[in-house]
């Protein structure tokens, strides 16, 4: 959706065209590493909730919930929100 945001782990928050360059430039990221699980929960027919955990293996181990928010607009599925918190372990 053109409001769109995703508000990092660390608080940063990017806007739709910030989140679209990271995601186009194949960066490691929540919305590109299989999640661990993850749970959708509807409320009515226009508004979904997935939550989830994803872990990361890079220098160190690192673990994160995240919440998107997706939103029905003209019969399709617009995501309006995402964040993401790291879980301490």
């Amino acid at each position: 959706a053109d409001g769109y945001t995703h508000t990092h782990a660390i608080g940063k928050v990017d806007d739709k065209q910030t989140r679209l360059k990271v995601l186009l430039s194949g960066e490691e990221t929540i919305d590109t590493v299989k999640p661990d699980n993850f749970s959708v929960k509807f409320f009515g027919q226009n508004l979904a909730v997935i939550q989830g955990q994803t872990t990361f293996q890079s220098a160190e181990k690192k673990v994160y919930q995240w919440t998107f928010i997706y939103q029905k607009n003209k019969g399709k599925w617009q995501i309006i929100l995402s964040q993401a918190s790291l879980k301490t372990i």
